[in-house]
């Protein structure tokens, strides 16, 4: 009994091994080895912040590590999520304070007051095409010059003095052989902006002080060239504005404050400053909304404020998403301040590129608009009612 027992375990392994060998004759060499999927430890992550809202966002979490977005993951591919984008923590972004974002390029924050560069970079390995999918968030360097930094936007930073620091590059993935030729005023390395100082906040082209005044560079509502305006002109304080804390952080035309007394106040070229605006390029001067009362934190983005008020409560104006209001249609679409239902014990708010997002008293992502990179709902879709977006890493199929 034994030795048939012992046979048929030798013919079974035979028949097995000859599968092995037989049967990527027909799905192909490169499945030849069998996927392992690596289950990651599930640690309670608490975002504290999020940048890039509507692009490829980068949450900053209480433990001051960054997650980025993963696409295309072949974790994806084989069905092991449920949509298309997820968050995963990003090598090498710890000890982060703070981190900032344009369309193409990201600066982290550190706890030593210095600056970091952060960009997508194409995936060289299939590990991080396994992860990442076709680009893969990385740290790369460390911008020059910045010491005790403690305010970043992109290629804007405030040191612990309050004076202000700028700077002009470009992507990595731009620079190629012969990029000099066609940047050759480039200015690569951070300087300080004589005369300016005591600055508690920025935003744009406008800074607030420590007095709670806010002053600002001139800047056309179509875009100036910021660095070259900081450098040779002196800011202009703007007239109406006293008792000021806190900046409205985003791009649009028009630019937002928050007062002491939690009132709003906005100005600028666009259509929040004034809804009839005909195009003219006349700026408005401050002024408060009405229906933004009891505000404790603001954001901005395409003609369109999202406020979050002391009870917690989320409300928004102006038009949302902005991919939406087109020619004629932007007078059916643009909305004086309402509520987003389902939101409370909200603590930050995140007002980005058709995407809105928030962060709770818990620490839990929600997010809502059109959905670009499929983080809560199908990718490209258009999602009114906030999502919560989990913040932890996935199952991997690793090759």
């Amino acid at each position: 009994m034994k030795l048939f027992m012992l046979t048929s375990k030798v013919a079974i392994s035979a028949l097995s091994l000859s599968i092995v060998l037989v049967f990527p004759l027909f799905i192909g060499a490169s499945q030849s080895v069998q996927a392992e999927v690596t289950t990651p430890e599930i640690v309670e992550t608490k975002a504290v912040h999020i940048a890039g809202v509507g692009y490829k966002p980068y949450v900053l979490d209480d433990k001051g590590d960054v997650w980025g977005t993963s696409i295309s993951s072949r974790a994806y591919r084989m069905d092991l999520i449920r949509y298309p984008g997820h968050m995963e923590k990003v090598d090498g972004l710890n000890n982060i304070t703070n981190i900032s974002t344009n369309v193409h390029s990201a600066f982290a924050l550190k706890e030593d007051g210095t600056v970091w560069n952060v960009e997508y970079i194409k995936s060289s390995t299939n590990a991080e095409k396994d992860i990442w999918g076709m680009e893969t968030p990385k740290l790369l360097t460390q911008v020059p010059k910045l010491e005790n930094i403690v305010i970043i936007e992109p290629y804007k930073a405030v040191d612990k003095d309050g004076k202000l620091w700028i700077w002009k590059d470009i992507p990595s993935f731009w620079k190629t052989d012969d990029w000099e030729k066609y940047f050759p005023s480039l200015q690569t390395e951070p300087i300080l902006v004589n005369g300016v100082d005591h600055i508690k906040d920025l935003s744009g082209s406008s800074i607030l002080k420590d007095d709670g005044t806010v002053w600002t560079w001139e800047c056309s509502p179509w875009g100036c060239d910021i660095f070259n305006l900081m450098r040779s002109n002196n800011p202009v304080q703007l007239q109406g504005l006293t008792d000021i804390v806190k900046l409205g952080h985003g791009s649009s035309y028009d630019q937002v404050a928050l007062k002491k007394d939690g009132t709003v106040w906005v100005w600028g070229g666009g259509y929040l400053s004034n809804p009839k605006y005909d195009g003219s390029g006349i700026d408005e001067p401050p002024a408060p909304i009405d229906g933004l009362t009891d505000i404790i934190d603001i954001s901005i983005y395409n003609e369109h404020i999202l406020a979050l008020k002391k009870d917690g409560t989320v409300w928004s104006m102006g038009y949302f998403p902005r991919e939406f209001a087109h020619d004629t249609l932007e007078k059916e679409n643009y909305r004086s301040p309402y509520q987003i239902e389902g939101l409370t014990d909200v603590t930050a708010v995140f007002a980005g590129n058709d995407t809105d997002a928030v962060i709770k008293k818990d620490g839990s992502l929600w997010m809502w608009g059109i959905d670009r990179q499929g983080l809560f709902g199908w990718d490209g879709a258009l999602q009114l009612s906030p999502v919560q977006v989990e913040v932890k890493p996935i199952p991997v199929t690793r090759r």
